[in-house]
């Protein structure tokens, strides 16, 4: 951070011009956070007869039911579309060269984690056709794997096996775009056919945990043969906004919400 001769306060959403001199500002940001949805929740309650919540990402009920502040008398956890026999799930320990596949901060610095990490989603592209998700648990860490496999080639290689694709940060015409790229490539692999010599077999998507491609799109059938996740999707442990939640809820147990932790977990 600059040093300040004279604090200055910035409104979210607007932007200020470069100063000419060589005076250097703080630019401070107010964060206004809503810790207890059942605030904007209660009017709609009070009003209306009937209401009707449905989504994939409810569960677990409790802990939806206490942060709206509302008592459901009726709920229904639906089973999942695709029956288990058409799905397999692993948990990945190490790489090909036996290198621990830890995705925690201070792992996911090593060149070691990247290259083996590397590996893992190479192996995925060459054995699966047509689409392929990956999932990060962040934008930064994302910029930091693919710089690194930049570097080394293997983002060549991806390459020549699928066509690589990065979910913006911002949605809107350029995200509308990446997506599009990415069902055109698994189109045309699908018209050539499963695996055709020097062509690509599909497209891989590079996306974060609780980002736009995570949320409420739908990836049928050939659109993601494979999903890849790296390490936990929580919610950085150390965010300021999670301390502050963990810390409010723990403050207001007595009212019936979870804990800090439960609400974390």
């Amino acid at each position: 951070r600059a040093k300040t001769k004279k604090p200055v306060l910035t409104a979210r959403g607007m932007r200020r011009k470069a100063q000419k001199n060589d005076e250097e500002f703080w630019t401070l940001t107010v964060h206004f956070w809503c810790l207890n949805p059942a605030v904007c929740f209660k009017e709609i309650d009070n009003d209306a007869r009937t209401i009707v919540l449905t989504s994939g990402t409810l569960a677990p009920i409790k802990s939806f039911s206490s942060e709206l502040g509302v008592m459901f008398r009726i709920a229904m956890e639906g089973n999942h579309v695709v029956p288990r026999e058409q799905v397999w799930v692993q948990a990945l320990a190490a790489g090909p060269n036996n290198v621990a596949l830890n995705a925690t901060y201070k792992h996911t610095e090593k060149f070691e984690f990247q290259d083996e990490l590397g590996l893992v989603i190479k192996q995925v592209c060459e054995t699966v056709p047509y689409g392929v998700l990956c999932f990060l648990p962040s934008y930064s860490m994302m910029e930091k794997m693919v710089r690194r496999w930049m570097e080394t080639g293997l983002l060549d290689r991806l390459r020549q096996i699928k066509e690589v694709i990065y979910e913006p940060r911002f949605g809107g015409e350029e995200f509308d775009a990446k997506l599009e790229e990415f069902y055109e490539a698994i189109r045309l692999a699908v018209d050539r056919g499963e695996r055709v010599h020097g062509y690509q077999t599909g497209a891989l998507l590079f996306a974060v945990c609780r980002g736009k491609v995570s949320e409420g799109l739908d990836f049928t059938d050939n659109n993601a043969r494979a999903v890849i996740t790296i390490g936990i999707p929580f919610p950085n442990f150390k965010d300021k906004l999670v301390e502050l939640k963990r810390a409010y809820n723990n403050a207001q147990i007595g009212r019936g919400l979870l804990n800090g932790s439960e609400w974390y977990e």
